[in-house]
């Protein structure tokens, strides 16, 4: 039985490189995710 890391992780590799670069980069961001700096940062730019 698969487990549900196995079935996500079987699932992203079918993605074209550019793509998985794109989500890793997202989950990547996701954990220092700080939403006043997000924010500040987006009223920034």
């Amino acid at each position: 039985m698969s487990t549900q890391f196995e079935i996500l992780e079987a699932e992203v590799l079918k993605l074209v490189p550019a793509e998985r670069a794109l989500l890793a980069e997202h989950i990547i961001a996701s954990l220092d995710e700080d939403n006043e700096i997000e924010s500040a940062w987006a009223v920034e730019v």
